[in-house]
């Protein structure tokens, strides 16, 4: 669990339902803010629910904590967390990966320009990582690395050979080095090179 998500109490209120929620560890019902079925197993980790019997608001941590703004590259205005959609059908749509989007789950809408995104694409999977601040990335490797995100001219990823086109990557601080690794790539690195 993240330090963000642990800070979270068991009992809490939250603007986008009327009625205080608690924590369950055993809820196995669907999230009211993505529409996706609580996970069960290893990595399960409830949800928070109603505490009024009769209302079925269920939301998962993600969407507990998810900002309610968030900025996209070609809108000047911020965009902010909407709860409810009264948009013709033939505008529910994501702006940003052009996708239908279901009226019943959260996104993100700028009512100036009329833009509205899906909350993955909107934060594009990583909405409080600070791109730009250099860290030391474990013994894997010597130079300071920092958070990107590459929109243009991407290079290829050291470990997968993609291109790293709109998704977290790691790069080099240094200038005359190359190497890169898309976020994803990471995990499945430190699996593979965890004896060294």
């Amino acid at each position: 669990m993240c330090i963000r998500c642990h800070e979270i109490p068991d009992t809490c209120t939250v603007e986008r339902h009327e009625h205080p929620l608690f924590f369950d560890h055993k809820y196995g019902g669907t999230c009211c803010g993505c529409g996706i079925e609580f996970m069960r197993g290893l990595n399960y980790m409830g949800g928070f629910r109603c505490k009024d019997k009769k209302c079925k608001f269920a939301i998962d941590y993600r969407c507990l904590v998810s900002p309610n703004t968030a900025q996209y590259k070609y809108d000047n205005h911020p965009l902010r967390l909407t709860f409810s959609d009264d948009h013709h059908w033939s505008q529910r749509y994501c702006d940003i990966c052009e996708g239908d989007r279901d009226p019943n789950h959260w996104f993100y809408h700028c009512a100036g320009c009329d833009a509205s995104a899906h909350p993955n694409c909107a934060h594009r999977g990583s909405p409080y990582v600070k791109l730009g601040k250099p860290f030391r990335f474990g013994l894997h490797y010597q130079h300071p690395v920092t958070f990107v995100k590459i929109d243009f001219n991407p290079p290829k990823c050291n470990q997968c050979d993609e291109p790293c086109r709109d998704e977290l990557a790691i790069q080099c601080t240094e200038s005359d080095c190359n190497y890169v690794v898309h976020q994803k790539c990471l995990y499945f690195w430190d699996l593979l090179h965890s004896d060294l």
